[in-house]
C-alpha cells in the first residue's frame, strides 16, 4: 500500500480559503462604477460612503433597503462640487444603464458586471478598428 504525501503548506492554504469564503480575495468596489466616477467626478471617487451609496443602488441586496432614484441624486449633488454638478445626469444615466444590466441580464455580483461592461468594451474598440481599416493589437484590454 502507497503512502499519500501530505503538504502542510497546501493544507494551510485550503483551510485559509475555506475561513475567508468565496470572494474575500475580489475587488470589494464594482470596477465600472469606480471608473464613472473618476473620470467624471475625481473628488467624489475617494468619498467611501458615496461608494457605498451608490453600491447600494446599483447592486442592490436582497435584505438590505435599496436606496430610491431621488435619494441617489440627492447624494451625488452633496458629494458632487460646483464643478461636478454638471456631470450629475450623466452619472445618474450610467447608474440606471448598469442597473438595467444587471436585472435585464440577471447578474449577479459586481465581477460579472465588470466582466460583461469590458468584454463589450472590447468588441467595441474591434469594431472601430475594423472599420477603420486597420488590424486590432491583439492586445484586450487596452484602448487607443
Amino acid at each position: 500500500m502507497k503512502r499519500r504525501k501530505h503538504f502542510p503548506n497546501q493544507a494551510n492554504h485550503i483551510s485559509g480559503m475555506a475561513i475567508q469564503g468565496p470572494g474575500a480575495n475580489l475587488n470589494p468596489n464594482p470596477q465600472a462604477l469606480a471608473e464613472a466616477l473618476k473620470c467624471l467626478a475625481p473628488n467624489a471617487a475617494a468619498n467611501r460612503q458615496l461608494l457605498n451609496n451608490l453600491k447600494a443602488y446599483v447592486f442592490p441586496l436582497p435584505w438590505q433597503a435599496s436606496p430610491s432614484r431621488q435619494e441617489t441624486r440627492q447624494h451625488l449633488q452633496r458629494a458632487l462640487e460646483a464643478e461636478g454638478q454638471e456631470h450629475l445626469d450623466t452619472l445618474l444615466t450610467m447608474l440606471e444603464g448598469m442597473k438595467a444590466i444587471m436585472e435585464y441580464y440577471k447578474l449577479q455580483s459586481p465581477e460579472e458586471l465588470d466582466s460583461y461592461l469590458e468584454a463589450h468594451k472590447e468588441m467595441f474598440r474591434r469594431c472601430l478598428l475594423n472599420k477603420a481599416g486597420r488590424k486590432p493589437t491583439g492586445r484586450p484590454g487596452k484602448t487607443f
